[in-house]
């Protein structure tokens, strides 16, 4: 494994880490989305030696690529938190349903004196950067996870700060909480924010306006078994979301959601909800997060197969997330369907399926003594009840009218295209939109008219999915 060195001054204190070399964003694959560096715990870990001042003896950890511990963390007491903080580290103790031979990662609380006052240090794992600056374990001001965006003057801290710009539905993960009461709460907060180095206590204005959205659960040990929480997103424009103040009244604050665009995201799992909160000895395990989008299946186009009679191919995508891996659910199929001659999918037709989670097409062969009507065409999925938009087809021999289906149609001209490309269409239209195989948006121009221009130079080659009106085409970028 290849490494690389790094020493800092944190007060008078010197932590030296191993980094192994990053990897990519994910270890899922692109069709589940944006998602979390290192999120199933399976990738590299890395080594932390923290050397405190004086003659203290030095700490050594270990920390998942992408997540920080105390070892790694910052303030004015970081001595206190982060000596003889063994308080982070795998572990073979596995949500249901796991393969054998995977990790999840464990964080548990310690108590620490300090002069003649013992304090809970609560287990606390982030995305960001701890800073422990105060002895009280409440004081919202100084001890706070938070990013840090990297810069000419912090070439160490790019680890502390993770990139991302997409807006999940949800975000699930499996926990186990090991305590001695009901009444202790575990807590995981997601902040999504714009270019700023923001705080997950965000007792700062400039904080405040830097979220653009957020997701936030409190749970308890549930008979200290794993437990799936699935934790929807907040965006603008709710008005109102709570957020934890830390202090052990339990009290929220309610701040807006602000209309931004994220950029980073800050992740935080803590062993109690409050600062200080707990016991010593307070165990939580955590597994398989996954950011959740919410699936859709659409009908791109549908053309005939040229030189085979009666056949057609049925392009389609699927975005978001159709079969979350750490759910175990059954595979999912794609099933197109036939609607009866009056147009009704009450006793649909069945006429292909697949088991698959992201997009592709059908070829299929219909029968030309098919008699007359309304028939339509769909898709529907079983993992996740989506349904496509509907496709009718023309009246008259089913053979010879399926060929003939009426989609609106548009041409992309160059296709394959290089640099550029040409939208024609039989209706006006307001705007192209241009998606990737996983559903994602990534360009949009506004049109005018029935033609249009559109750049791609900046695209990376692949195949792509234009959105012209309520019609879609399949495009090359070469």
């Amino acid at each position: 494994m290849k490494n690389f060195y790094l020493s800092f001054i944190m007060s008078a204190t010197i932590v030296v880490a191993t980094f192994a070399v990053q990897p990519e964003l994910t270890d899922l694959p692109d069709a589940y989305g944006e998602q979390l560096k290192n999120s199933t715990f399976n990738g590299e870990w890395n080594d932390i030696t923290y050397i405190p001042a004086g003659n203290g003896a030095s700490t050594t950890g270990k920390e998942p690529v992408g997540w920080h511990s105390f070892l790694s963390g910052g303030g004015m007491f970081i001595d206190a938190a982060a000596q003889n903080a063994f308080q982070l580290n795998y572990s073979s103790d596995l949500r249901p349903g796991a393969p054998e031979n995977e990790k999840s990662c464990r964080i548990n609380s310690r108590a620490v004196v300090i002069g003649s006052n013992e304090i809970i240090a609560n287990g606390n794992i982030t995305t960001g950067k701890i800073n422990a600056g105060s002895i009280s374990a409440i004081h919202l001001g100084s001890n706070y996870n938070y990013t840090i965006r990297p810069d000419e003057s912090n070439d160490y801290s790019i680890d502390y700060a993770t990139p991302f710009s997409s807006k999940p539905d949800s975000i699930t993960v499996w926990v186990k909480l090991i305590t001695n009461s009901d009444d202790n709460n575990a807590r995981v907060s997601v902040l999504l924010h714009n270019s700023f180095d923001c705080r997950d206590a965000p007792s700062r204005e400039d904080d405040r306006n830097s979220i653009g959205g957020f997701a936030e659960a409190r749970f308890n040990r549930k008979g200290q078994v794993w437990q799936r929480l699935s934790i929807p997103f907040k965006y603008f424009p709710e008005t109102y979301i709570s957020f934890n103040t830390f202090n052990n009244s339990g009290g929220t604050k309610e701040y807006d959601i602000k209309n931004v665009q994220p950029e980073y995201i800050l992740v935080t799992f803590t062993t109690n909800e409050r600062g200080g909160g707990g016991t010593g000895v307070d165990t939580l395990l955590i597994d398989d997060i996954l950011m959740v989008y919410k699936p859709k299946v659409h009908i791109a186009s549908l053309q005939t197969v040229e030189n085979e009679e009666n056949t057609f191919q049925l392009d389609y995508t699927i975005s978001g997330t159709m079969s979350p891996y750490n759910l175990n659910a059954e595979a999912n199929e794609v099933i197109v369907e036939l609607s009866d001659a009056d147009g009704s999918f009450d006793s649909p037709t069945v006429l292909d399926n697949k088991e698959s989670d992201v997009s592709g097409n059908f070829t299929l062969t219909l029968e030309p003594e098919l008699f007359e009507g309304n028939y339509k065409l769909r898709l529907r999925t079983t993992n996740y009840p989506a349904i496509s938009n509907v496709i009718p087809v023309e009246t008259g021999e089913f053979g010879q009218g399926i060929k003939n289906a009426k989609v609106p149609q548009f041409s992309i001209l160059p296709n394959p295209v290089r640099e550029q490309f040409t939208v024609r269409s039989e209706q006006a239209i307001e705007r192209v939109d241009i998606f990737n195989t996983i559903g994602m948006l990534v360009l949009t121009q506004q049109a005018d008219g029935n033609e249009t221009t559109v750049q791609v130079s900046n695209l990376p080659k692949g195949i792509y999915f234009v959105k012209a009106g309520k019609v879609m085409q399949k495009m090359i970028k070469n």
